[in-house]
């Protein structure tokens, strides 16, 4: 889990870092969002061995990029990918409302079941990936900070998957984030 958990981590943080100095010289994307970032998490798939984080900036009113990450320890797998996201808002008040976009990434998938003819059997596979996203966010509260956000997906690894890979050639994606616009 550090593997992937701790670079994704320095990332997030980094990037953060880098944007807020940013953000204090820029005028409001809109009298009605003056954000430019966010800053999010899955806390509802902590309990089931899953840690999700994600963090967007507006780059105009319609236009937003982002980094994702999420690691997935399941019973007999674990599951790693992170996504660099170009999102378009069409009610041009980005990071919130409707959003249709690219991403870009790679995933990397552990197989740890048994095989009944080997000890201690593992498949281990990694891929560069392309997908499509559909997302919406609420920005709830007296100053529209607190994130809400769903979303929906797909991507597919660039790369032949053969049917001894860890990994599957099209692989579904979805979103529930709780965080903070900034």
């Amino acid at each position: 889990m550090h593997l992937f958990v701790r670079p994704l981590a320095t990332a997030l943080v980094a990037l953060t870092a880098a944007a807020l100095p940013c953000a204090a010289q820029q005028a409001p994307l809109t009298p009605t969002q003056p954000y430019h970032q966010t800053f999010a998490l899955n806390p509802i798939a902590l309990p089931f061995g899953t840690f999700s984080a994600d963090y967007e900036r507006a780059l105009s009113p319609a236009f937003t990029l982002g980094v994702g990450g999420t690691y997935a320890d399941f019973d007999d797998n674990r599951e790693r990918w992170f996504d660099v996201k170009a999102l378009y808002w069409p009610n041009e008040e980005a990071l919130k409302g409707f959003a249709v976009g690219l991403t870009a990434g790679y995933h990397s998938s552990t197989d740890l079941q048994a095989d009944p003819n080997q000890s201690g059997f593992q498949r281990e596979d990694g891929g560069a990936t392309l997908g499509v996203i559909v997302d919406y966010n609420w920005l709830l509260g007296k100053r529209n900070r607190f994130l809400v956000g769903l979303g929906i997906g797909a991507k597919r690894v660039l790369k032949n998957v053969d049917e001894n890979s860890a990994l599957e050639q099209v692989l579904p994606s979805g979103r529930m984030s709780i965080g903070i616009a900034f």
